[in-house]
């Protein structure tokens, strides 16, 4: 854009993250065809979401997208066999 000047850039080195060591998930071959469902799955009350356990696009803001809802319509599923946590989600704006 005319006229404007960038003041600062902020980066982060993600493959030399001790914690990260990569952008995006590389997975081995084999690996999402026998784990991927079970990353996927509840863990008691616990719902996963984000963009390295999506169906497709892993790594990317639409995978991540796409698993976040794939998580909500399960956990409004879960919400609808439990009458008390139904009520409890019909009372709470924040929840709605």
């Amino acid at each position: 854009m005319p006229g404007v000047e960038v003041a600062g850039v902020a980066t982060h080195d993600w493959v030399a993250d001790p914690l990260a060591g990569e952008t995006w998930p590389m997975h081995r071959t084999g690996f999402l065809a026998n784990h991927l469902a079970v990353m996927q799955s509840a863990h008691g009350n616990v719902l996963f979401a984000g963009s390295d356990i999506a169906n497709g696009w892993g790594g990317f803001i639409d995978g991540a997208i796409e698993s976040g809802m794939e998580a909500a319509l399960e956990a409004v599923s879960l919400a609808a066999a439990r009458p008390a946590l139904q009520e409890r989600v019909l009372q709470e704006p924040a929840l709605r």
